[in-house]
């Protein structure tokens, strides 16, 4: 099955060691590099899995948890 999957990573390098790794096993991955993006392109794509770093600029992973949480308490 392959899924999209959201990855938010201020770290460049991880970041894209994570979506190389996504991607080597067969999903599709989108990249942001802070919490606003992360949330605004959640809510846009609905991806299948979001992959958060806790300490985003911006808005943290806790956060961007929070506000996806309470719309509707689902992404669908």
């Amino acid at each position: 099955m392959c899924a999209h999957v959201l990855v938010a990573e201020d770290d460049e390098k991880q970041a894209e060691l994570i979506r190389r790794s996504l991607l080597a096993e067969g999903h599709t991955a989108t990249v942001v590099h802070d919490g606003a993006a992360a949330l605004t392109t959640a809510r846009r794509l609905r991806p299948d899995l979001l992959v958060l770093d806790l300490m985003l600029p911006v808005l943290d992973g806790f956060g961007v948890c929070r506000e996806l949480r309470g719309d509707d308490g689902e992404l669908d």
